[in-house]
């Protein structure tokens, strides 16, 4: 796959090297994205989650033909399957990452198919399939509100198509999916809160008693599981006590930082959604050559500046005022791309033993402590933003001074 990296086509030139799907590739992608529309309600349903993460997983080793990039779609799915653990009315570990993964493929499926069918003569069947999954949905949850979790893939899929017609570039497209999908969910939070009746006064302010109320209750089940398991575990002499933890206050911290934490996700989930939309481009052969900005991925010098100056006010802050607290959400929104170029970095230069064993220890403190781990990679990615991309290399050719003789 060819890719254009100086002299970009013009729309309706990129419009015109987009090649159809074959009729198997357009059924596949079309059910596909239906399937993700529908699952998203339903996901609190271990065995259709499972069954459904296993699909996802074999569609995209299909596609990527590598354990190697299918690893890469893992990592967050697990890192949610770990979290679900701490976020209040999950019942079943799955359901997180089966929400994930029904955005991800939902949106790229969705994606490529609103862009390849996007003229007037076929908006008949685009717009079945989502009124036939909230039908479907609704039917089977037996809740019209429920069911209008279809509509989030929709979004998702909208933005992308719009994107790639326009050919924005990755990190520019990258956000505009990380805002379609904070705000639908966001909609969605509020709506769920007006028919529990729990909306009352500020939103904002309704939203965070919610969450802290639940992730109060949370922490007071796990409490009296192991209350219940202790003296079982006494009579083997194992002590599983546990320590002494403010609830009230770790539940005030997590709230703080739940902004953060929640556009960092919306984040990753719009690199992934993006980066599977260009490789079906690449898998499906949709296009001979691909242009660059497609696939160019880079934080801006302000992004990062932003970052470093943020971290180090969250870092040496002796306590979480709303100052730091809004520092503290910044850094936590601008971390991942940044910890992404900083473990591509040491990853892919090798240029010497030093950047061997700086890779080795970043990757022992991300196992060992992964906010600390991220955090430094976000730190190294900042680095490499502000002075090692914007340095000219003396042995760089390009870089001499060509006038002189």
């Amino acid at each position: 796959m060819e890719q254009i990296k100086k002299q970009l086509p013009a729309h309706s030139e990129w419009k015109a090297m987009l090649h159809a799907p074959t009729v198997g590739q357009a059924v596949l992608v079309a059910a596909l994205f239906f399937l993700s529309c529908l699952i998203l309600p339903i996901t609190d349903h271990a065995v259709v989650a499972q069954l459904y993460t296993v699909l996802c997983a074999v569609f995209c080793y299909l596609l990527l033909r590598s354990f190697r990039g299918l690893l890469l779609y893992a990592l967050p799915a697990f890192v949610l399957y770990m979290l679900s653990g701490i976020v209040p009315s999950i019942q079943s570990p799955i359901t997180l990452t089966a929400a994930f993964l029904t955005i991800l493929v939902g949106g790229s499926c969705g994606g490529f198919f609103l862009t390849h069918y996007h003229s007037p003569r076929k908006y008949p069947f685009i717009l079945l399939l989502p009124p036939s999954a909230y039908g479907i949905a609704t039917w089977v949850t037996g809740d019209p509100l429920r069911g209008l979790l279809t509509l989030i893939p929709l979004a998702v899929a909208i933005v992308t198509a719009i994107c790639l017609l326009r050919l924005i570039e990755r990190p520019t497209a990258t956000a505009l999916i990380a805002g379609t999908l904070a705000a639908t969910l966001a909609i969605a939070g509020l709506i769920t809160l007006a028919a529990i009746g729990a909306l009352h006064g500020n939103p904002v302010v309704a939203m965070g008693d919610h969450l802290r109320s639940g992730i109060l209750d949370r922490f007071w089940q796990i409490q009296a599981m192991y209350e219940e398991l202790q003296p079982l575990y006494a009579e083997m002499g194992v002590d599983l006590a546990l320590p002494e933890i403010d609830y009230q206050a770790v539940a005030d911290m997590l709230v703080n930082i739940f902004p953060g934490i929640f556009l960092a996700l919306c984040a990753v989930t719009g690199f992934f959604v993006w980066r599977l939309l260009v490789q079906q481009l690449v898998a499906f052969q949709s296009t001979n050559r691909l242009p660059f900005q497609l696939v160019a991925f880079t934080v801006s010098r302000v992004g990062a500046l932003l970052f470093v100056f943020c971290g180090l006010v969250a870092i040496f802050a002796s306590e979480l005022t709303a100052f730091s607290a809004i520092c503290l959400n910044l850094a936590i929104v601008t971390a991942p791309g940044l910890a992404l170029i900083g473990f591509t970095s040491l990853f892919t230069r090798g240029r010497s033993c030093l950047s061997l064993l700086l890779a080795i220890g970043l990757l022992f403190l991300v196992f060992r402590n992964p906010i600390s781990g991220l955090m430094v990679a976000a730190f190294l990615g900042a680095f490499q933003i502000l002075f090692i991309r914007f340095v000219p290399s003396p042995d760089d050719p390009d870089n001499h001074d060509k006038g002189e003789n």
